[in-house]
């Protein structure tokens, strides 16, 4: 399983964190977003971290 964030929404980043979702990578800059550049956080869980077969 994997997500993309925006770098900003550190509650969302706080709530993956929390419910064992792990930062894989942080691209920084990478998104043009109302009138900004923007930061991209990916973060997933291996299958076998959430008990899949």
């Amino acid at each position: 399983m994997v997500a993309q964030l925006d770098a900003r929404n550190t509650a969302s980043a706080r709530l993956a964190t929390a419910v064992g979702i792990r930062p894989k990578a942080h691209m920084r800059q990478d998104r043009w977003n109302k009138g900004e550049w923007t930061g991209t956080l990916v973060v997933g869980m291996p299958a076998e971290d959430r008990g899949a077969p």
